[in-house]
Parts: C-alpha cells; structure tokens; sequence
C-alpha cells in the first residue's frame, strides 16, 4: 500500500507524517488492516508499505486516520477513511485496488473556504499510482454542516475524467459553517 496521508491540490504534491516542528505536536497517521473482522495488521506510519496477508479469500478493510496540530492548521486538521475489499491469494506481490480521491477545493492559505454559501468542488477518483485508471466509478457526494450527525446530498456531475460538485449551506445556518 502506498496511500499518502497528506496531499494538496498539486499534482503529484504529497508529504508523509510529520514528527514535531518548533515544539507543535507530531502528525498522526496510523493505518489498521481488517480480515474477515480481525484486525492483522497496523502501522504507526500510515498505510505506506508493504504488508503480507494470510492466504485465501476473504473480506477486508483499511482504516487510514490523520491528524495534524489543531494550532497549526485549524481547517481540514484531520481524516478519517475506510476501504472495503475482497482479498484473494496471488503468486506475486500486489498492490491493493484501492480508490483514491483526490479534491480541489476553493480554499485560502488558511485554508478556508469563502463565507459564500455555495461553493464548487472538484474530485478525482484513480487507483494507486503505478495501477490502470478505474472504470465504473460513481461518484455520490454529500455534505454535513452539524459535525457529522446530518447529511445533505450535494449536486455533483462528471467534468471531463473527473466530477464537480455543488455544496450549499442551508438558509438556515448563519455565519461560518
């Protein structure tokens, strides 16, 4: 697995985990591999790497969490993301098709959006680098403006090889959401 934790919108522009940096707090980046709901492996470093697996067939997970210093990057401070797949046996060292999503979203160099209420974002979906594009893909998008508890879908449509989507804060909710 070679998934970068931290990436902005350049292409190709990543940096993995930090340790600490003028007395901030370290980056977090721990991945955890499930199979068949048993947790066999996990790294303090991200999932960047090589990690065997038991043979046979099998349903799997990868959970990847991130986090920087809230004081030093006060939006878009942490991650959380999941993979779910079927592993098989192979002969030969594999890489994992994994989706990966790259987004380019109208932020400052704070990395805050406008206090406009709608904005455009742009997604891409493609494998792992180094693994054929992914067909069949579709994209759902969906926004929450309450920490998670509710969900508004967002109005998104395939640009080119990749989407956009429409996000809007509801009428109702004021100021910076």
């Amino acid at each position: 697995m070679f998934i970068p934790e931290f990436t902005d919108s350049g292409s190709g522009h990543f940096s993995p985990a930090e340790i600490t940096f003028l007395g901030s707090q370290p980056d977090v980046a721990t991945a955890r591999l499930y199979r068949s709901g048993e947790k066999i492996a996990a790294s303090e470093e991200g999932a960047w790497g090589d990690i065997e697996v038991p043979a046979g067939n099998a349903d799997c997970r990868l959970d990847l969490t991130t986090a920087r210093d809230p004081s030093d990057w006060a939006y878009g401070a942490s991650t959380r993301t999941s993979w779910s797949f079927r592993s098989d046996t192979t002969t030969s060292e594999s890489r994992l098709p994994l989706l990966q999503l790259d987004y380019d979203v109208p932020v400052d160099t704070r990395n805050a959006v406008s206090r406009a209420a709608k904005h455009t974002l742009g997604l891409s979906v493609r494998m792992q680098d180094g693994m054929a594009q992914p067909r069949g893909v579709h994209v759902t998008v969906e926004a929450s403006y309450d920490g998670g508890r509710s969900w508004a879908a967002a109005v998104s449509a395939r640009k080119g090889s990749g989407y956009t989507a429409a996000v809007e804060r509801p009428a109702h909710l004021r100021g910076n959401a």
